[in-house]
């Protein structure tokens, strides 16, 4: 019977130590952005537009409100009303960084944002350029800054989803035209 016993512990023993521990998987901003946009497609801002530029929250030392280090903030603008006509210029090779490298189109919608660690490809040039939203440098405007012909609504609003970094499923979204940080974040409960 002790040898059973023996036997049976040294396996269990054996058996735990060949499993590795689990370890939390930390949300990326790809998967944040994803999420979002997927519920950003049931909101009514969508209907009136057909690009969207996307973005992460960075804190600021300027931000009159504090948000969590908990969350990730994703911010949806229709580029129609706040982001620039992109000049394609001679640094914006593929595999550059400058211009926003990271696409997506459902339901006929773009939603395009950087991603420092993913490159310029020529597909997302095409889709620029298709959804309007490029050009070559030479058919500019004499007055863009960098590439970038910059205009903006102030009054347009946008959605920004507020995602707990450990649990994406668990966020919110607000409809403002409110830079985040700006105003008081909403409230979450966070693991």
């Amino acid at each position: 019977m002790k040898k059973i016993l023996s036997l049976l512990i040294f396996t269990a023993f054996i058996c735990s130590a060949m499993n590795p521990p689990v370890v939390p998987q930390i949300a990326s901003h790809n998967d944040a952005i994803e999420i979002a946009i997927t519920d950003f497609l049931k909101c009514s801002l969508r209907k009136k537009y057909t690009a969207f530029y996307v973005s992460i929250y960075n804190r600021g030392g300027y931000d009159r409100y504090e948000v969590s280090d908990n969350l990730i903030v994703v911010s949806i603008l229709p580029s129609e009303t706040t982001a620039p006509q992109y000049y394609i210029t001679p640094v914006d090779t593929i595999g550059s960084t400058r211009l926003p490298t990271r696409h997506l189109i459902r339901d006929g919608k773009l939603f395009y944002w950087h991603d420092s660690d993913y490159g310029l490809t020529e597909e997302t040039i095409r889709v620029f350029r298709e959804y309007n939203l490029a050009d070559l440098y030479e058919n500019s405007r004499l007055d863009n800054i960098f590439g970038q012909e910059v205009y903006g609504d102030d009054f347009a609003k946008s959605a920004q989803y507020y995602m707990c970094k450990n649990d994406l499923t668990n966020y919110k979204r607000v409809i403002t035209n409110i830079a985040t940080g700006w105003y008081e974040p909403p409230k979450l409960k966070c693991k």
